[in-house]
């Protein structure tokens, strides 16, 4: 099932303080009055100073003040992310290392093998996925390139993993193997936990450039 060309609403994707006006009919002044009297929580980019506001927050604000929420935010979706690797151990120790993530937020799913992580990508549509380069029959680099061809998910950003490299292989070379079939990054085996919940966070959360 193809994904919806409007892209969908997180909690923690962001708005500005323009789109927050349009939501709730005020001038954007009014909007900047309430950041600035600390009803709703923003964020101030570095260099531009533009504020900018979660999702999540901003559907707290609405709740606090007695604001319908509008229609566009009902139904704000969970960040999806996929696990792949033939290896049962490894699949529950990732698993277990993204659990403090906050269940409002992301939700999971699982595949043991390429053919499994291809029908997930189909009904699962994720918005991440970390995928394993060594399992038997299809093997990650070819899970990869049939993504990066396929126009309802080759949105979907790939962490690739690896542990153990293949005969006449570095980890060098099958970092820049699977880039180059359209990776978003790589990550050696064993990784501690804070490389991979970095470099998840990091793959997922991208800087907001619209204008207000």
């Amino acid at each position: 099932m193809a994904k919806e060309s409007k892209k969908e609403l997180k909690h923690d994707d962001v708005l500005t303080t323009g789109q927050i006006a349009e939501f709730c009919h005020v001038d954007p002044r009014t909007v900047h009055r309430w950041i600035r009297q600390h009803l709703l929580l923003a964020h101030e980019l570095p260099i531009t100073k533009f504020n900018r506001i979660r999702v999540k927050d901003f559907l707290s604000f609405l709740k606090e003040q007695g604001l319908p929420v509008p229609c566009a935010l009902q139904h704000v979706s969970k960040y999806r992310i996929l696990i792949v690797d033939d290896d049962a151990a490894m699949l529950n120790a990732i698993r277990r290392i993204l659990a403090d993530f906050s269940s409002e937020d992301y939700e999971f799913e699982m595949a043991g093998d390429g053919f499994a992580a291809g029908r997930a990508v189909q009904k699962f549509q994720p918005d991440l996925m970390i995928l394993d380069l060594k399992m038997a029959g299809m093997d990650g680099f070819e899970v990869c390139r049939q993504i990066r061809v396929d126009s309802d998910a080759r949105a979907i950003k790939i962490l690739a993993v690896s542990g153990a490299v293949s005969p006449g292989f570095a980890h060098a070379d099958e970092r820049q193997k699977i880039l180059n079939l359209g990776a978003d990054d790589f990550l050696e085996k064993p990784f501690t936990e804070q490389a991979l919940k970095s470099r998840v966070l990091q793959l997922l959360f991208r800087e907001d450039k619209t204008n207000d």
